[in-house]
């Protein structure tokens, strides 16, 4: 088991607002019900098993699912409605200075 620490961006109400979180494992028993504080909760999950987290704010509800590795702490989640454009910088996980110039990278799938 690990401390984690889940972060929720775009949600709620100035999306820093209260909004209920329910973590279910992967027989659909509730591991955590609760709401965020400024977007954040804090919980103690089993490594290497699967997660869903359901989100619910403003009258909608997303669902998105995590699966905790002890080498991460941090989590972020983003629900933005908009499709914006970012620019990645990739380098060798071995080599610090060799970028990563050529390649696909698929970021999101429909």
């Amino acid at each position: 088991m690990i401390n984690i620490c889940l972060k929720f961006y775009n949600v709620g109400y100035n999306h820093y607002d209260q909004v209920k979180i329910i973590i279910l494992d992967k027989c659909n028993n509730k591991i955590f019900e609760g709401k965020t504080y400024n977007g954040l909760i804090n919980v103690r999950l089993k490594c290497y098993q699967t997660y869903k987290i359901i989100c619910y704010y403003c009258n909608k509800t997303i669902c998105t699912s995590i699966y905790p590795n002890p080498n991460y702490i941090n989590y972020f989640f983003n629900f933005n409605t908009q499709n914006n454009i970012i620019t990645l910088l990739l380098k060798d996980k071995n080599y610090e200075n060799l970028l990563i110039e050529k390649g696909k990278l698929i970021l999101w799938q429909k």
